[in-house]
């Protein structure tokens, strides 16, 4: 449900679903968590929340790289790009 708001440009559904992922996997599937803690960093940085997604994204590049899970901590590495330091938003989707 989760890629599915965020592919419709739901934003705040899909960061909520993801947060929800996160409390299921967290502690017991590290896969889930790195994964739905990668989803949640993309909700919240298209949702203009950069500190959030660095966050969710650091969170998931750790989980991903201590488990091997290659796939997954490049996505999370994709976000802290995006969310590089100094990064200002005007808009969703729109640097300045």
């Amino acid at each position: 449900m989760a890629e599915a708001y965020l592919a419709l440009g739901e934003a705040g559904t899909a960061a909520a679903w993801f947060e929800r992922g996160v409390e299921l996997a967290r502690g017991g599937y590290p896969f889930g968590e790195a994964r739905a803690l990668a989803g949640l960093a993309a909700a919240r940085l298209r949702a203009g929340d950069v500190a959030g997604a660095r966050d969710a994204a650091g969170q998931a590049a750790g989980i991903a790289a201590a488990c091997r899970f290659r796939l997954l901590e490049g996505r999370a590495r994709a976000v802290l790009a995006e969310a590089g330091p100094g990064r200002l938003i005007t808009g969703v989707g729109r640097r300045s």
